[in-house]
């Protein structure tokens, strides 16, 4: 520490004050920096949550028929719109007695044991769905 205390010493005022100016723009600009990231974050999660919840409320009208009708091509020809979606892993349409009428699962996942018995039209993310490992 003292090679450094000594150099900075022995620098006239004008690069004393040069160096105090840059040290405390770029800790400005490093808060900044790590404000600006958790603000993206918050604002894509928020932004993720009701896009999902918008795109299960779609499919949720529009799966209204197949339901009321048992179709299981309908049901079918619904779920494939989620493959555009790479974020949603595994979608059912489900019929109010409980009973699947049709799945789409993308990829190596199994329904998550807790998610068994649940009605609804869309399920995603890590809370329904695991990766098969056994």
């Amino acid at each position: 520490m003292s090679i450094f205390s000594g150099l900075f010493r022995n620098l006239p005022i004008q690069r004393k004050l040069a160096v105090v100016i840059q040290l405390t723009c770029a800790a400005a600009l490093a808060v900044t920096a790590v404000a600006i990231f958790f603000v993206q974050l918050t604002q894509f999660r928020q932004n993720f949550t009701s896009d999902m919840a918008a795109t299960g409320q779609m499919l949720a009208n529009h799966a209204t028929g197949a339901v009321t009708f048992k179709d299981r091509a309908s049901a079918e020809e619904i779920l494939l719109a989620l493959k555009t979606k790479p974020a949603i892993f595994y979608a059912t349409v489900t019929l109010p007695t409980e009973r699947y009428l049709q799945n789409s699962i993308r990829g190596n996942f199994r329904i998550h044991p807790r998610s068994r018995g649940r009605t609804g039209f869309i399920s995603l993310g890590r809370s329904c769905c695991s990766t098969n490992r056994s």
